[in-house]
């Protein structure tokens, strides 16, 4: 008889839990025209018939389409169609769509609607390189569809045809790449908007590092999710011995689900406000239309110039290019060794295209690739048109435990309409080694030049420099590199860079001045913040860069 009772009471408790299951799976589907495919598990399962109230305990999983809620304990009303989640013994309530996940303290959830709100609530979505977390408020989550249609967020007709993604509105949040407790960094905002897949958007954020309060960001602060990319926060601090000191910022905008316009905005104390605005439309298949423009001070003409430029750009499996037409482009180029030339270039226009980077089946750690374009230019009153074509190589390798070689090589021929030609051939040579912690670097960098340009920015002459730089760390995360160039055919020292970096989990201060010993007016100094979440977007909050010595 004992065996008896016990089999019937599985049996009654099986056909309890299997009702349970009919009742949250079908009455929702009536409900719901479209109908919705929902499975729960959990480890008890138990049903309320007077109350119409399922309680499931034990990691318990529900799964809505392509959303997947979890908790410890969980309760679902199958005549009003609500679920609700709480924690226990530190185990949260967790939301996941594909790479996102939310979690918080509780949950009250509209199966119906897809409607809910998770309070105390912490989730990441993924950046370039680890992840960018989110903590503290409480998230309305909706589906994409809805927030569209109120106004929560923009889109142009891609959002609203996903059905099955859902949108965050979080308010009261704090963002951060940092994984330590107390972050090195955060952003703080009052309202949060995440877009599916597409964005995640702060309004107007206070930021912070470590504990204090440093500004509030007159923008939205954005975190591009398609691209693994976003915006500068931090405003950008400058040194220039022609414009002074400088103090800037720069916001970005999406127009829509395939635009970008991205500013730059700059207060010189020398020569006054400066700004800078690109508009890019993504075309598919790599391809991007550009338009840009700019007013910025011209040492030329000692004065401050409109810079037009637009066209297309091409960036497909390695394979990049442009069409472009531009106007009073400025150009910095070393023509001769350790003389900076400056000049305004006008493209009328320029068609450039390089192949990837092939490997030299011959050789190891060898790679090669072609480019080549044709162009109008003017510069200074004189105008060309100009073919050229270009093999590039490069290679590496490690010489033992602490030292590596690299090198670099470029052919580029040049012929011009009025009937010149030029021929120009590029060689750097390099080593890294270490003694100790301390790291060193030292390359040699040759070039030689036959014929001539009809015009002066590409004209260019031999040079031949050597470049050693040291590396020191110190005070744990903190390193110092000191770096200097040395002219071979003058015999004379050109620059010395100084730059200190602190290194901390998930983020990078550098400090860099310039100072340049051929001429006295081109030293600078610069301020830069690298978010490391997101390394190919280097956030440079400086315009100046080190030449490449160490490509």
């Amino acid at each position: 008889m004992e065996n008896w009772g016990g089999s019937m009471k599985r049996y009654i408790l099986f056909l309890l839990t299997f009702f349970l299951y009919i009742i949250i799976i079908v009455i929702p589907c009536f409900a719901n025209d479209k109908g919705q495919e929902i499975v729960l598990d959990a480890d008890i399962l138990t049903y309320q018939e007077t109350t119409g109230i399922g309680v499931a305990r034990g990691n318990v999983n529900l799964r809505l389409d392509n959303m997947n809620m979890s908790a410890p304990y969980m309760e679902i009303d199958s005549s009003r169609s609500i679920v609700k989640a709480v924690s226990e013994s530190g185990k949260p309530v967790a939301i996941r769509q594909g790479s996102k996940i939310l979690k918080g303290r509780s949950l009250h959830y509209d199966i119906l609607k897809r409607e809910g709100t998770l309070y105390d609530a912490e989730g990441s979505v993924p950046a370039q390189k680890g992840y960018v977390f989110m903590n503290g408020g409480r998230v309305e989550i909706l589906p994409a569809s809805s927030a569209v249609k109120e106004g929560s967020i923009e889109d142009n007709g891609s959002i609203a045809e996903d059905e099955g993604s859902f949108a965050g509105q979080w308010h009261d949040v704090t963002l951060t790449t940092c994984t330590e407790p107390e972050p090195h960094y955060r952003v703080v905002t009052r309202r949060l908007v995440i877009i599916p897949g597409k964005r995640v958007i702060a309004k107007t954020p206070d930021i912070y590092i470590g504990k204090h309060k440093l500004f509030r960001y007159p923008f939205d602060y954005i975190v591009d999710l398609k691209k693994q990319e976003h915006n500068p926060f931090m405003p950008s601090i400058h040194y220039d011995s022609e414009k002074g000191a400088g103090l800037g910022i720069k916001p970005r905008f999406y127009p829509d689900d395939d635009s970008v316009v991205n500013l730059n905005l700059t207060e010189w104390s020398d020569t006054g406000f400066e700004w800078k605005g690109r508009y890019t439309r993504d075309m598919g298949d790599g391809l991007s239309l550009f338009a840009e423009s700019a007013y910025e001070y011209d040492s030329d003409v000692e004065e401050k110039e409109y810079r037009p430029e637009w066209g297309l750009e091409l960036n497909n499996n390695g394979w990049t290019g442009h069409l472009k037409w531009s106007q009073r482009e400025p150009r910095d180029t070393e023509l001769r060794s350790g003389e900076i030339y400056r000049t305004t270039l006008w493209r009328d226009p320029e068609f450039y295209i390089r192949t990837p980077w092939w490997e030299d089946p011959a050789s190891d750690n060898t790679f090669f690739s072609f480019s080549g374009s044709w162009g109008s230019y003017e510069e200074r009153e004189k105008s060309t048109d100009r073919t050229s074509w270009g093999l590039h190589l490069k290679g590496e390798g490690d010489l033992g435990t602490s030292i590596s070689h690299y090198w670099r090589a470029n052919y580029r021929y040049y012929d011009y309409s009025a009937g010149d030609t030029q021929e120009v051939t590029e060689l750097i040579l390099g080593l890294r080694y270490s003694l100790g912690e301390i790291d060193l670097g030292s390359s040699y960098r040759r070039r030689w030049a036959e014929g001539g340009s009809p015009l002066w920015w590409d004209d260019y002459d031999e040079l031949e420099k050597f470049y050693q730089q040291v590396d020191i760390p110190f005070l744990n995360d903190t390193r110092f590199k000191f770096r200097t160039s040395y002219n071979i055919q003058t015999e004379e020292i050109n620059e010395r860079i100084y730059q200190l970096s602190i290194d901390r989990d998930c983020m990078k201060w550098i400090f860099i001045y310039r100072d340049d010993l051929v001429d006295e007016n081109d030293d600078w100094a610069a301020v830069r913040l690298v978010i490391k979440a997101f390394p190919d977007t280097d956030l440079a909050l400086d315009s100046r860069q080190v030449d490449a010595a160490y490509e």
